[in-house]
């Protein structure tokens, strides 16, 4: 597999953080699921990258996707890599029967509001069914498992518990649109807890913090919506009010705090993000312009209705991953947008 140029400058920049970690993986098996998804193939694409420049010893990737709402396109292929399109609700212990699964990265499901309003159910079984059967699975080859929650279970903290650490305690709303998503990733903290306090597992969860890279364009995260519509010179719509907030954390600097969880962690729960640049959305509208070349092209609209009980604030206190397995954070929003917006030039109609 042949890296792009920004993927190799990424890359090299997470293996500095992480050498001391990374080693864990040479000659090991890593499954990955949502292994096609914006996370879960950036992680396919470390590993196959620690294979070319850095170990003697090429660890195996498998990525298991079932594409759900996108077409099966964009796989990476390479000699170390299986590919598997499997719906993680069914028993995917039978597609592996001959392998030793070492590590366990579970970033699947859908993370877009626009994707899991159109398919709640899904976006639910995958946290539940899909969680339970590959903690099973962790079990049955004694693999290290990493499960992603989200940030989203946190609601909207009071201001005295902004930036906000892991011992504030979840509350998200049970009848709304994005309840799905939200509830069900509370269910995986919970459910990840269990078979660590009950059969010892290696079990660690993150909560991301809007990570962001090199999106899809048509993922409708706020990213890649407002860097397509920069591209295409249509207006920019920002949510109303627009004052709503979040954190955004570079993937490269996220990538290397879920490495350090999952091989070095001690705990069960840490918190991976940027608390450094707190933004509200028509700030960040206005930033995207900027980076862009562009001008007055910032517009409000009304929200839909899955954004009517989005979080007005967001962001996350990096304390414990900073003092305990020193996490750092070393790109800025700025930058990032740089990056995203030079790849999507070249990659967006």
């Amino acid at each position: 597999m042949q890296l792009e140029k920004n993927f190799i400058r990424d890359f090299e920049e997470v293996y500095k953080k992480t050498e001391y970690n990374c080693y864990d993986f040479e000659g090991k098996t890593i499954l990955v699921c949502g292994g096609a998804g914006f996370l879960g193939s950036l992680f396919v694409k470390y590993f196959l990258y620690l294979n070319n420049e850095k170990f003697s010893y090429p660890c195996k990737i498998i990525s298991v996707d079932n594409f759900l709402g996108r077409k099966n396109d964009s796989q990476i292929e390479d000699q170390n890599l299986i590919n598997i399109d499997h719906d993680l609700i069914t028993d995917l212990s039978l597609k592996l029967y001959k392998e030793k699964i070492d590590f366990i990265i579970n970033c699947s499901g859908c993370a877009s509001p626009y994707f899991y309003e159109r398919f709640p159910i899904e976006t639910m079984e995958v946290s539940t069914i899909g969680t339970k059967n590959l903690l099973e699975l962790a079990l049955q080859h004694n693999s290290r498992i990493l499960n992603f929650s989200s940030s989203e279970v946190l609601g909207t903290p009071p201001a005295e518990f902004i930036p906000t650490d892991e011992s504030y305690t979840p509350s998200v709303k049970t009848l709304d649109k994005r309840s799905c998503y939200d509830v069900t990733k509370m269910y995986i903290e919970t459910l990840s807890y269990v078979f660590r306090d009950q059969f010892n597992l290696d079990c660690k969860i993150v909560r991301p913090f809007n990570v962001v890279g090199y999106f899809r364009q048509h993922d409708k995260r706020v990213i890649p919506n407002f860097m397509s519509k920069c591209i295409r010179e249509e207006k920019i719509n920002v949510y109303t009010p627009g004052t709503q907030t979040r954190t955004f954390c570079w993937y490269g600097d996220f990538m290397a705090g879920c490495i350090k969880v999952l091989t070095k962690g001690k705990d069960i729960l840490y918190h991976i993000g940027n608390p450094e640049n707190e933004i509200s959305m028509i700030d960040l509208a206005k930033l995207v312009e900027k980076v862009c070349g562009k001008k007055d092209i910032v517009e409000l609209v009304e929200r839909p209705i899955v954004y009517k009980h989005e979080p007005k604030r967001r962001c996350p206190s990096v304390d414990k991953i900073k003092n305990e397995l020193d996490y750092s954070l070393d790109i800025d929003l700025e930058e990032s947008l740089s990056r995203i917006y030079s790849w999507a030039r070249k990659n967006y109609s």
